[in-house]
């Protein structure tokens, strides 16, 4: 699949996650079945790459080389990136558990690195510190993806985010539809404008 064409971001983000300690089994389980859902519900060109092979991944078990890994990378301006994020169950006492990713902003690496993180935080509540360079400006949307997707979710993110300027009307979920669907394929200026709006109703910049 031809990836997106887009132009070369003016600035990566960076995400600090510090893992606190060792996530429960239960709690993972339940984190691996969050993502799973995340990978089917996002359109095929919006999906991680392998960093074994930098292509695009096809199933969500790619995800997982080992049940307590998660390991996926992406694409910058259409060019594989070999930058991977690799999160475990287990914290290693090896270590201080900090795990530095940078991320190219306006791509969709980011929004899935995003999407993950809330996730991680939240079904790994306590075990993971979560920052980014680019504020809390950067939660606002995956949290507004997830619930969208899940009614149901009651979602904390890794920094409180202002959402009385978010418009919730058409450009709000024109945004979040296009987002969505597994068949479907976002064109390159379905994804600028999905950028744009991002700015324009949560306040993510992209000079950071």
């Amino acid at each position: 699949m031809t990836p997106l064409s887009l132009p070369a971001c003016t600035a990566d983000v960076h995400y600090i996650v510090t893992q606190k300690a060792t996530v429960p089994p239960e709690r993972w389980a339940t984190f691996v079945l969050a993502i799973t859902g995340v990978f089917w519900q996002l359109p095929v060109n919006l999906r991680p790459c392998n960093p074994v092979n930098g292509l695009r991944m096809e199933r969500s078990s790619e995800l997982f080389p080992d049940p307590e890994m998660f390991l996926f990378s992406g694409m910058d301006g259409g060019d594989f990136t070999d930058q991977s994020v690799l999160i475990t169950r287990s914290r290693s006492d090896s270590t201080d558990g900090k795990l530095d990713v940078i991320t190219p902003h306006g791509q969709p690496v980011d929004l899935f690195t995003r999407l993950a993180l809330v996730l991680l935080y939240n079904h790994g509540e306590g075990c993971f510190e979560i920052t980014s360079s680019a504020g809390a400006a950067s939660w606002s949307l995956p949290v507004r993806w997830l619930c969208r997707h899940d009614a149901t979710l009651n979602l904390s993110s890794p920094a409180s985010f202002r959402d009385d300027n978010v418009f919730n009307g058409t450009a709000d979920e024109l945004m979040l539809a296009m987002m969505s669907g597994a068949e479907r394929v976002v064109t390159t200026q379905e994804w600028l404008l999905i950028n744009e709006f991002e700015y324009r109703l949560y306040g993510l910049r992209c000079s950071l």
